[in-house]
């Protein structure tokens, strides 16, 4: 893009990549560290987010204080990158919550498990409550999913083996 001097305009990203802060906090993680950032809200951790992810080229774990926050940092997110971002939610803690939401909770879970152990570029959004309970490894975690494409098959002996690996135990009825 030129603008009507005829010099190239700069993007929000070029901008924001070009602050001596970021930068600073760009070195910092490279080096394996991690990084306690504050003073940044609305859409600018959105940004930031996007910012650590395109620079680290590796997973990034945004922690905030509650899945409300983290909610929305992730609908600020999508205008960045839509498809790259997944909530890691706390597990339900109550019963009548647990039955009515677990299924979604945990496949956010797992597709974030998933893409971390992967080593997906990618962010992660969770809120600290989340960060409590203990994960398995990521090889453990990597080694849990079956994958298949449509037209795919699978030998039925290779399924229950996989199945029992799980912790799945064959029964006649259920």
């Amino acid at each position: 893009m030129n603008n009507a001097k005829g010099g190239a305009e700069l993007g929000i990203r070029q901008i924001a990549a070009a602050n001596q802060g970021i930068a600073d906090i760009f070195t910092h993680l490279k080096s394996g560290g991690h990084y306690l950032v504050q003073g940044v809200s609305g859409s600018q951790r959105a940004l930031l987010a996007d910012l650590l992810v395109t620079s680290t080229k590796a997973p990034v774990l945004f922690v905030t204080d509650s899945l409300k926050d983290a909610m929305t940092l992730m609908a600020d997110y999508q205008f960045f990158c839509p498809d790259k971002a997944y909530l890691f939610p706390a597990r339900p803690t109550l019963g009548a919550e647990a039955d009515a939401e677990s299924d979604e909770l945990e496949s956010q879970r797992i597709a974030a498990l998933q893409h971390v152990a992967g080593g997906d570029p990618c962010l992660v959004v969770a809120p600290a409550t989340a960060l409590l309970e203990l994960l398995p490894p990521p090889e453990y975690t990597l080694a849990s999913f079956i994958e298949l494409d449509q037209g795919d098959s699978l030998p039925i002996e290779e399924l229950i083996a996989w199945l029992a690996l799980m912790g799945y135990q064959r029964v006649e009825r259920v």
